[in-house]
């Protein structure tokens, strides 16, 4: 994309200079803070999260919108490397706010959580302190509870229709280096207390290397979610909730990947056998041999297919077995997934007739309409799913040139 910059979901944040004693965190406000920030790691990546209720974190949607929640963990280290882990429940997700809660039930109560501002003045262009764990560019090597300094502009933006901070913070190559890591951070003033949680940043695509622009989400925001879950007699039926929406956004989301990479495969089977003998001054298969390439495609869905049927084993169990979500999302889900039943035997038995073909495709247009139906509740979209089907032909080690364009 021949753009000047892009956003960068996982942002991080660095220090310039060492801020005046007029911008200093003082050392109370730093100690609680330092001390209610966590490492949220998944299998997928790590992020930051900071205590906002007793047990309860608030992290960004998009450090646990690709985990399994049985995977993720709170992780406080301290400087002296001990280390105290808790598994987490989900509570709440907000992937159009780009917020989550999640629900350490065994939490000591002395990680005591962090204030949340009532009021944000940001005409002033306030000093803030962001604290996050960010990943170093080389290594595999992520800074734990890493302090940057920054301001809020004094203009709110619109991303995607929701409202932003825009926030400006050093980015020295010699001080913190800008990676994944930091996102869901708080972002606090002062006191201390928290104004902001970091969603995202910008980068220089020419370069590679960060800008300054960064955005984070309003404390109002955080705290409307902290206000949605209620108080903790009800966070087991919001955590039973959130954890079945959950898996079925997982479940959904990859689903349809898996119905999109059969119609790819599809397609890609068809045109081998259209241009396999293709009149050709000299030729009559240009390309290689059709049977070698189309048993590949053949492989290559198989390979695809298993990767997607073992990530969705436990989400689809949990998405169809739970009785918290409306039965139409269940039923256009299942609809999708008898389809692809359907869909599967053509793709990867023998040469395929126009019939076959034909009969696919219009199993294939009914799963773009369930999922249609679903994605008005999941948020996701069809670019999600794109990139997620993308991903998973990456990985099946597919050059994009080898299932065409088709």
């Amino acid at each position: 994309m021949p753009l000047p910059h892009r956003l960068l979901g996982l942002a991080a944040v660095a220090l310039l200079a060492a801020p005046s004693p007029a911008q200093q965190l003082s050392a109370d406000a730093k100690s609680k803070v330092m001390a209610a920030t966590a490492f949220i790691q998944g299998k997928k990546g790590h992020g930051s999260g900071f205590v906002v209720k007793p047990g309860v974190f608030a992290t960004n949607a998009h450090v646990v919108r690709d985990e399994i929640i049985d995977d993720v963990r709170a992780r406080f280290i301290d400087t002296e490397g001990n280390e105290k882990k808790f598994a987490v429940k989900l509570l709440s997700i907000d992937k159009a706010r780009d917020l989550a809660l999640l629900w350490a039930k065994e939490l000591p109560g002395d990680y005591k959580p962090l204030a949340i501002a009532s009021k944000v003045e940001i005409a002033r262009r306030p000093s803030v302190f962001v604290i996050g764990n960010p990943a170093q560019a080389e290594g595999g090597i992520s800074l734990i509870n890493s302090m940057g300094i920054g301001s809020l502009g004094n203009e709110m933006v619109m991303r995607e229709g929701k409202p932003y901070y825009q926030l400006t913070v050093g980015t020295s190559r010699d001080s913190i280096r800008v990676g994944p890591g930091n996102s869901g951070g708080p972002i606090v003033n002062a006191n201390g207390e928290v104004v902001g949680v970091l969603t995202a940043g910008v980068i220089d695509l020419r370069t590679r290397r960060p800008t300054e622009k960064m955005y984070a989400v309003p404390a109002s925001a955080v705290q409307t979610a902290i206000d949605g879950i209620g108080s903790p007699a009800d966070w087991e039926k919001a955590s039973a909730k959130a954890v079945e929406r959950h898996a079925t956004d997982l479940t959904v989301r990859s689903v349809y990947a898996n119905v999109l990479i059969a119609e790819t495969v599809l397609k890609a089977r068809k045109s081998i056998w259209e241009n396999a003998f293709a009149p050709s001054l000299f030729f009559t298969y240009v390309n290689g041999n059709p049977v070698n390439e189309d048993k590949g495609m053949i492989d290559l869905f198989n390979k695809c297919d298993k990767a997607i049927r073992d990530k969705t084993r436990l989400t689809s169990k949990a998405a169809l077995d739970g009785t918290a979500l409306p039965k139409d999302q269940k039923q256009q889900l299942r609809t999708m997934m008898s389809k692809l039943d359907s869909i599967r035997p053509v793709v990867v038995g023998k040469k395929a007739s126009a019939t076959q073909v034909k009969k696919c495709e219009e199993m294939i247009l009914e799963c773009d309409k369930a999922f249609e139906k679903i994605a008005a509740e999941t948020g996701w979209t069809k670019t999600d799913v794109l990139e997620l089907e993308l991903a998973i032909l990456l990985e099946a080690g597919v050059k994009l040139a080898d299932v065409g364009s088709n």
